[in-house]
């Protein structure tokens, strides 16, 4: 399929999921016009790429479980006794867990795992990133 159009059905379908259809630029070749027939084909794509997602338009972000985990695990660093070594660079672990999930969204892992497994692995692998994979 030619990869405009599939960029261009992909994103008619994200506006009609949020309904904002006039989003469509106009310089990707298909053309889309709100009160013509003329967009079979886009159309005929929408319905493929639907098939395609097995009809799950909504895709959850990671973003909040990974926020949730990392207060969960600095309210546990903090009060346990039983830590050797607290985290006082905490704000930089953050920032590589976020570099990480932002990197998530480049592949199709957001629709095979749930956002928890999402969160998760990606504050192992930015711990592994920083050398701190104890």
């Amino acid at each position: 399929m030619c990869p405009f159009l599939v960029a261009s059905t992909a994103l008619f379908l994200a506006c009609k999921v949020e309904e904002h259809t006039t989003l469509i630029p106009k310089r990707w070749g298909v053309t889309f016009e709100t009160t013509s027939a003329k967009n079979g084909v886009l159309y005929d794509s929408e319905f493929i790429l639907v098939e395609i997602l097995d009809c799950c338009l909504v895709v959850y972000h990671p973003q909040r479980p990974m926020v949730e985990l990392l207060d969960d695990f600095r309210l546990y660093t903090n009060s346990s006794g039983t830590s050797t070594s607290p985290l006082k660079d905490f704000e930089s672990i953050e920032a590589q867990c976020q570099k990480v999930i932002n990197d998530t969204l480049r592949c199709d892992v957001g629709l095979i795992y749930a956002p928890h497994i999402i969160a998760i692995s990606s504050i192992l692998v930015a711990m592994d990133l920083m050398g701190r994979g104890e």
